[in-house]
């Protein structure tokens, strides 16, 4: 009698490796819901609101004027003392700076009731 499991072998071996590369590629080309530019006095007046609140914030980038390419960015919006924007993610654990210049959309994130 035997008083162990046995492993029932994997139909395919290499299943594992093939569905990290599949994800891998879909990370890499997946696209950012496009929000509306908004206006210099909007932006203001979110950026200023995200930066006192210390809320969660979505920001779209633009990161050059010859592409139409659009970065989201997820995360704590703060500003240094000489004016510089970082965003924060706490998830990732990592800092981006952002420039003011390339802001194109800032959202709130909703709060989880």
């Amino acid at each position: 009698m035997q008083n162990y499991m046995v492993k029932p072998a994997q139909r395919f071996p290499f299943s594992g490796i093939v569905k990290a590369g599949v994800s891998k590629l879909h990370n890499r080309f997946k696209t950012v819901p496009l929000e509306r530019q908004l206006s210099s006095q909007e932006m203001i007046q979110r950026l200023e609101i995200a930066i006192n609140l210390d809320s969660e914030v979505a920001i779209q980038v633009n990161p050059s004027f010859d592409s139409e390419a659009i970065e989201e960015y997820r995360g704590n919006l703060f500003q240094t003392a000489d004016g510089r924007l970082y965003v924060y993610s706490r998830s990732k654990r990592q800092t981006t700076a952002i420039q003011p210049e390339n802001l194109r959309h800032i959202s709130f994130a909703k709060k989880a009731s």
